[in-house]
This record gives C-alpha cells, structure tokens and sequence, in this order.
C-alpha cells in the first residue's frame, strides 16, 4: 500500500470494538446492551424483511441457519400469493429449502435455480450423468 494510504478498516481491526463487531450482531448486541437484536439463530437478519415476507421468516425460523435468505427465500413466491399473508407460507417455504439444500448438495450456485423451476427433472438428469443411477425427480425429492 502507497505511504500514507491505510485500508479502511485499519482503524478498527485488533482493538476491542474491531473485535467486538467482527463478532457477529448477537454478540454486538449483548456487549452494548441492546435487548432486541435482529437475529435469528445468531445470524443477523438480511435485507429480506419477514415483516413484509411472511414465507421468508417461515424459512429464517425453520432453517438450520436462522435468517438465512439462501436457504428458500420466499421473494419469487410474492408473485403468486400474498407475501404478507399467512396462507400457503409454510408449504412454500418448505419447498424452496429443499430446492435450496439440492442446490447445495449439488454444489451449483442458488442463481441458477430458474433452470431448475422450469425443468425440475435436471436434477435427477445431472446425479444421473455424473454417476451412471437412474433417479427420478421423484427421487431427488426424497433425498431432499
């Protein structure tokens, strides 16, 4: 680095705040005293509101992770039901976890998930590529 330039966040890093936020919001919270903490399972809430996405907070409460808006986010349902009611929340949210957790277990990234909507069968197509089985979407389903 140039003489005279320091990264942003020098001025911070191995002293106590540094290491008090690198923490993680629950942990910051706690240390400053501040009782309500968005979180959920530890993991700070991300820019998916469960307030105004009913199906995402059902995935943030369901999912190993706590509010993790990869592991089904409920934003490609506002579409087809009302994101802030509570009707079909649940069955959509579990839905997009296990399309999630086959994603993850495939090792592909969660963007190309619409090829997988439109052509739910490629899952069973790729397993059965790469090791020579004979599943059916169906299948895969029952793995998730």
């Amino acid at each position: 680095m140039p003489k005279g330039q320091e990264s942003a966040s020098a001025g911070v890093a191995g002293n106590s705040i540094g290491r008090i936020i690198g923490n993680g919001v629950t942990i910051t919270g706690k240390v400053f005293g501040v009782r309500r903490i968005p979180a959920i399972k530890g993991q700070a809430i991300p820019a998916y509101d469960p307030r105004s996405l009913k199906g995402i907070g059902v995935t943030y409460v369901t999912s190993a992770m706590g509010a993790d808006h990869t592991a089904g986010n409920a934003l490609e349902m506002a579409s087809r039901m009302d994101p802030r009611g509570r009707e079909g929340q649940v069955e959509a949210s579990h839905r997009l976890q296990l399309r999630a957790a086959l994603l993850d277990t495939m090792g592909v990234c969660l963007f190309i998930r619409p090829a997988f909507v439109k052509k739910p069968q490629l899952f069973a197509d790729l397993l059965n590529a790469r090791y020579g089985w004979n599943l059916t979407f169906r299948d895969v389903q029952q793995m998730g």
